[in-house]
């Protein structure tokens, strides 16, 4: 790789490198793309943080296990279960379809929020404990995001860049999403993984805290699991633009 490669060449470079992989070339990639992911790689080196063994995330999954007559009682799912399954892993933000990978949160109702569950919706919820020190890609920005007329200076350009990276990976998967949308975000988390970084921590756009997405499920253990239950939604609006 190019080692004088240092800033991003544009404020828009995240939105173009999505241009680029969604409508022109996914898997062979153009001497842009490669510039953009050296630069990501670069200056993800001053957002490495560490994850130390013992710290406690929240993973949440829709459903439970359901009483087999009208007198039984909901258990939460098994440990074993609140993992995802390797052979049924679906397309999500940082991973493929068929390479799971787990994803946390670090606030027991943001990792509720983040399965969006409806009034009335039961919901097993895992305590999860990292067993070794990580390294993760910390890409977690709290810069505004707002057009530039013109190119701003590099370090304001990176800061710019990264806060449109963190949304990317923060923006909820639906089942109405075209996989494409993924695989901008999937190809940087693989840049990542085979880095031997060991994740990504994230915002999250439901709740509070950050996310945590590991390679490896096997770098946490589930500590317990509970049920719960939604009881109400809060729903808050502001006037968008464009009126007519």
């Amino acid at each position: 790789m190019n080692s004088n490669f240092k800033h991003f060449e544009s404020w828009l470079s995240f939105q173009n490198f999505q241009s680029e992989i969604r409508q022109k070339a996914r898997y062979i990639h153009s001497e842009k793309t490669r510039l953009f992911l050296e630069t990501v790689l670069k200056t993800a080196k001053d957002r490495i943080t560490q994850i130390p063994k013992g710290f406690i995330y929240w993973r949440a999954q829709s459903g439970c296990i359901l009483p087999k007559t009208d007198d039984g009682f909901e258990f939460p799912f098994s440990k074993d279960r609140m993992k995802p399954r390797i052979d049924r892993a679906n397309e999500g933000r940082i991973n493929p379809k068929g390479i799971p990978c787990l994803y946390m949160a670090l606030k027991r109702d943001t990792a509720l929020a983040e399965v969006r569950p409806w009034v009335g919706a039961k919901i097993s919820v895992s305590q999860c404990k990292i067993i070794k020190n990580l390294s993760v890609i910390n890409c977690y920005s709290d810069t505004k995001l707002k057009i530039s007329h013109g190119e701003p200076p590099p370090k304001e350009r990176t800061e710019m860049v990264w806060a449109y990276i963190d949304r990317a990976f923060s923006e909820p998967v639906t089942p109405e999403d075209d996989i494409a949308d993924y695989v901008p975000t999937q190809i940087i988390a693989e840049l990542f993984k085979q880095n031997d970084f060991d994740g990504i921590a994230y915002g999250s756009s439901l709740g509070e805290g950050h996310n945590l997405a590991l390679f490896d499920i096997d770098k946490a253990d589930i500590a317990n699991v509970q049920i719960y239950e939604l009881k109400q939604i809060s729903f808050e609006f502001k006037k968008a633009e464009g009126p007519y």
